[in-house]
């Protein structure tokens, strides 16, 4: 529901809705809000582990100390992670329990009406943006959405369910959509394509068809979170990410198309100059902390 309303605001349709939550799209993500809202904990020993932590990294891989701390941080961060994480979710409990399912949004056929109003050519004078409400996959139809919680929400969303799978934790059916045969329908290798692709594993569904339809070449530029994803929502067993982008990379060589590969945490941090934590933020009950 909060993207279909900010959708409406990116439009100049509708006021800008309030965050309920922070916006984080990861654990890693979620962690850098952490100290805003006083989530953190007490400094102790922390300097002392990450010194030696440092030192240790460089004398064993012989790597550069800014990259050594950066992974130290990272670690501490992890180590953390269930107080800041429950903290926060205690911060953000009234927030979370609005995140509910709209109903609206899964009346049947309305994804394939906004993928109908976005095929064609923008000619407005504004930009436009199109919200589909449906899962992004390589066929359409439905998929299994598990661990569809509040408290999964607030770091980053839920996950893809196998149909076999007797594990079922709060699991949703949404509608699919085969974004795969959209993009090679629709698009020309000469348009300019940017695909930010964070699908809980159903990037290997989406991939893998671009490549065997030979449409990969609609797309210019691929912003990547790939899932070694064990039990994917169409079977096939596990689906490694190496092998992946390995197989994209090939094609690409193979059909003379320059396609720029950006994997999140490595070349990009996942979120735009605009959305950065000190940027973006919820206020709630709580107003956060600057530095």
């Amino acid at each position: 529901p909060y993207l279909e309303r900010f959708s409406g605001f990116l439009n100049g349709n509708a006021p800008r809705p309030q965050l309920p939550v922070p916006p984080a799209g990861s654990s890693m993500h979620l962690a850098l809000f952490a100290g805003m809202y006083n989530c953190t904990r007490p400094a102790g020993d922390t300097e002392e582990r990450e010194e030696k932590c440092v030192t240790s990294l460089i004398a064993s891989l012989a790597i550069r100390p800014e990259r050594a701390r950066a992974r130290c941080r990272n670690k501490e961060r992890h180590k953390c992670a269930p107080f800041w994480r429950n903290c926060l979710s205690e911060r953000f409990e009234a927030g979370l329990q609005t995140l509910k399912p709209e109903p609206a949004l899964l009346v049947s056929g309305l994804a394939q009406e906004r993928l109908l109003e976005a095929q064609f050519p923008n000619r407005g004078t504004r930009p436009r943006f199109t919200f589909v409400p449906a899962a992004a996959h390589g066929e359409d139809g439905h998929i299994n959405l598990d661990d569809v919680r509040p408290e999964q929400m607030i770091r980053g969303g839920a996950h893809p369910g196998a149909e076999a799978s007797r594990k079922v934790r709060h699991r949703m059916r949404v509608p699919a959509v085969d974004v795969a045969s959209w993009i090679g329908a629709n698009f020309r290798p000469t348009d300019i394509v940017i695909a930010k692709m964070d699908i809980e594993g159903s990037e290997y569904n989406v991939l893998e068809k671009l490549v065997a339809q030979g449409t990969l070449d609609r797309v210019y530029l691929l912003q990547l979170e790939c899932h070694i994803h064990p039990n994917p929502p169409t079977g096939g067993g596990v689906r490694n990410c190496a092998k992946l982008i390995q197989k994209v990379k090939r094609w690409c060589a193979d059909n003379h198309h320059q396609l720029a590969v950006l994997l999140e945490n490595q070349a990009t941090k996942g979120y735009d100059s605009l959305s950065t934590p000190a940027d973006y933020f919820p206020f709630g009950d709580f107003v956060p902390t600057m530095t």
